[in-house]
């Protein structure tokens, strides 16, 4: 949006156009000037606007049922912005795609206001009926518009400062419109952003609702959540993409379902090149979700297995090395199930000291202990209400903490230390460890009865150097940093030193790389082998003589050796047995 323009030229502005009949262009900005334009061809008066009843009770009903499947996802994120709008004293409305108002809630000083100049629920604020105002402009501009005072084309609306926004529906129509109101000495833009960011979290939910994880393509924005979404049909065209993809790439909508996939990057359709340098845009199963999650470098099978776990309300429990990608596992399965716009609360178990980890997990109310805040706190596990809790590192918890987390699972309610009334909560668990909870249920150190109520199905995510496709893992972090959309390459030397490379952190051990010399390389640039840090060696897998040797120092103990080498005891297992056929697949410690 243009700089703000002072009072005292906005009311020169207007002066000038109405009264002397001159285009004020230096002094409002372009979209002002072509609205009041427009609404003067169609024979507005700025005094007197055209008379429109509101909405009968059954139609608006009728109304709201026909936008029903948009509001539904955005009601979330519009939970969010009201609360911004009513702590500064704004009301905040939802209009559909004509500019009928459809929704209206704020603070109640300015609701009194906002009730007569009928910006209200079933009330028509289209430019024709109600000249230029921020709701009738976006819609007509498709694009936010911010109008205050004396930039309304009709003076009873002076006294309004109006922000909208269009929501784009992934195949480029405008569905609605959101707008927050208020006062013009008190609406800036502050809140230009906020609306904005709950726009663009809106169509990125929409978006994620017609095309699941493997159909849609994530562009990286590299902040809190990444919005900019793509798809591509089987021939490779446009088909559909959420406002903040298409601005990113400088399109607009007319690109969907014309503009195809090389068009769209700029780049020639082979994926490599001869040498093995890879050309095209981004792949379509680099899969992300709303709040930033992303599918990249997962393993199919365990993603799609861990989804069918979690819609039928199955406690998902990922196992795997450090690094291996149990959060973006996590992550991911937010961003592709249907809670994808509700909270994920993600919880370290090991982080939290315990002595806080009681009050931090299940809330208190007021006075339930020296230093509480006097309001009470509802705790971790109700902010993940109707969303997805992930508890990571689980086998860290401790005991106390376990048998109470076992009641919630249990009873689906959490009482808050200091007594209190118990509060019901609906949320989908997943849960990760790299421990071996089997040794620590033997030990005593994990609660047998929370175990069992866990490891339904578990999932294990194997070590990077156990995988096969170890290039294609690459390719697709790369992607997902956006090297394709920079046109920066990969040569096939340098995909040879990450696929002999034993990957001792891991999947985010690639994942920084990749990340890192992204971020370094100059745009089209080619990385090579020579781009990797001195500190980089591509080092050879595990031999099976240093498996061997490990199991002699802990005199055949295989749980000890398999916390030394940082792995589980099946991942031991594993190994030993693909090195060595006659070893045994399992065997009692001694």
């Amino acid at each position: 949006m243009p700089p703000l323009t002072s009072c005292a030229t906005l009311n020169e502005a207007r002066r000038r156009f109405f009264e002397e009949g001159q285009l004020p262009e230096s002094m409002t900005s372009r979209p002002i000037l072509a609205s009041w334009l427009r609404c003067r061809e169609q024979g507005l008066t700025p005094e007197r606007p055209a008379r429109r009843e509101r909405l009968e009770a059954a139609r608006l009903a009728e109304r709201l049922e026909e936008n029903g499947d948009w509001l539904a996802v955005a009601e979330p994120h519009l939970d969010r912005l009201f609360e911004a709008a009513h702590r500064a004293g704004h009301v905040l409305v939802v209009a559909d795609r004509d500019g009928l108002i459809l929704q209206s809630r704020g603070h109640p000083d300015f609701l009194d206001k906002a009730e007569r100049v009928n910006l209200t629920p079933g009330m028509d604020w289209a430019e024709t009926s109600r000249g230029t105002n921020a709701i009738g402009t976006a819609l007509a501009e498709r694009q936010a518009v911010l109008v205050r005072g004396a930039e309304h084309y009709l003076s009873c609306n002076r006294a309004l400062a109006c922000l909208a926004r269009p929501i784009l529906a992934p195949s480029g129509h405008v569905l609605g419109i959101l707008d927050i109101s208020g006062l013009p000495s008190r609406l800036g833009r502050g809140l230009a952003r906020l609306i904005n960011q709950a726009a663009e979290s809106i169509e990125a939910a929409l978006f994620d609702t017609d095309h699941p994880a493997g159909q849609r393509l994530v562009l990286p924005a590299g902040g809190a959540s990444d919005t900019a979404r793509l798809a591509f049909d089987d021939e490779g065209r446009l088909c559909a993409a959420t406002s903040s993809a298409l601005a990113r790439l400088g399109l607009d909508t007319e690109a969907i379902g014309q503009a195809t996939r090389e068009t769209v990057f700029r780049l020639p359709a082979s994926p490599l090149q001869d040498d093995g340098r890879v050309r095209s845009g981004p792949r379509a199963d680099t899969a992300a979700a709303p709040d930033g999650g992303t599918a990249a470098g997962l393993p199919d099978k365990a993603l799609s297995t861990c989804r069918k776990l979690l819609e039928a309300d199955i406690p998902v429990l990922l196992l795997g090395e450090t690094g291996t990608g149990k959060e973006r596992m996590a992550r991911a399965l937010h961003g592709s199930s249907r809670r994808r716009g509700k909270p994920f609360v993600a919880i370290n178990c090991a982080a939290i000291p315990e002595s806080l980890a009681e009050a931090e997990l299940f809330g208190y109310v007021d006075g339930a202990f020296t230093g509480a805040r006097r309001q009470g706190n509802p705790g971790r596990l109700c902010e993940a209400d109707g969303g997805i809790l992930f508890l990571d590192e689980i086998g860290d918890m401790p005991l106390a903490l376990q048998a109470r987390l076992l009641r919630v699972l249990q009873d689906r309610e959490v009482v808050p230390l200091g007594g209190g009334r118990p509060r019901k909560t609906d949320f989908r668990l997943i849960a990760a460890t790299h421990r071996d909870l089997p040794s620590l249920v033997e030990s005593g150190a994990f609660r047998a009865d929370l175990y069992y109520r866990l490891c339904h199905y578990p999932v294990a995510l194997p070590a990077l150097r156990e995988r096969g496709d170890l290039r294609e893992v690459a390719l697709r972090l790369f992607a997902e940093h956006g090297a394709w959309t920079r046109r920066i390459t990969v040569s096939d030397a340098l995909l040879e030193v990450f696929a002999r490379h034993s990957w001792p952190g891991n999947l985010r051990e690639m994942d920084n790389l990749a990340r890192t010399l992204v971020a370094l390389a100059e745009d089209g640039a080619r990385l090579t082998p020579e781009d990797l840090p001195f500190t980089f060696s591509a080092r050879p897998k595990a031999r099976h003589s240093e498996l061997e040797a490990c199991l002699a120092r802990h005199g055949g103990n295989v749980s000890r050796a398999a916390r030394e080498l940082g792995v589980s005891r099946s991942t031991l297992y594993r190994r030993r047995a693909g090195q060595n056929p006659n070893a045994p697949r399992s065997a009692p410690d001694r």
